[in-house]
């Protein structure tokens, strides 16, 4: 762990009942649950999984609201799991097609190094998730399990769990919009 004092430990907000469990039997390139985002942290071998904010240096404040969601289990290797940009999660094709952490990832961005997704971002898409009526909740909060991010690498789900980004939008992405709504307006940005 790192003993710099000017460095924020990464923070779990919110907790799975599952622990995510790197197998040690694993090989590296199936390791992208502990890199880049825990670096300080590569020799723990079990924790929560969840939404955890990132590691910040005081120096770096403006970076302070970048989040990490680990799952306990892999998708992608359905192929319809997208980053923000639109690309497919993108160690699908090179590692197994499965990831642990490009749920909510923004995939490559121009002019940046750091490419991780703002908390802001994706509480606005959960909160649209529950106005939209696609979440339940009772009393007890959000209606569901881990299991509902499985939608997330499906035909019919995958586009509620993308944050749009509106610099680095796919071609790809475009002509899906534009096929499935004719209308001048599709597959544009506003």
């Amino acid at each position: 762990m790192s003993k710099d004092k000017d460095e924020i430990p990464p923070i779990l907000l919110f907790r799975s009942e599952i622990n995510f469990f790197e197998d040690p039997t694993w090989s590296p390139r199936n390791s992208d649950a502990r890199r880049p985002h825990f670096y300080d942290y590569r020799n723990v071998r079990v924790y929560p999984s969840g939404l955890y904010l990132l590691p910040t240096e005081y120096e770096h404040q403006n970076l302070e609201d970048q989040i990490s969601f680990i799952l306990p289990f892999a998708i992608g290797g359905n192929e319809y799991a997208k980053m923000s940009d639109g690309q497919k999660f993108m160690d699908c094709r090179q590692y197994g097609n499965d990831s642990f952490t490009q749920l909510y990832s923004r995939g490559r961005q121009s002019l940046e190094d750091f490419q991780s997704q703002s908390l802001a971002c994706v509480l606005e898409n959960w909160l649209g998730m529950v106005e939209g009526g696609i979440w339940k909740v009772d009393g007890n909060g959000v209606v569901g399990d881990m299991e509902t991010w499985k939608e997330a690498d499906t035909k019919e789900g995958w586009e509620k769990y993308v944050i749009p980004n509106e610099e680095s939008f796919h071609h790809d992405w475009e002509v899906l919009k534009t096929a499935q709504d004719p209308s001048p307006k599709a597959g544009r940005l506003r």
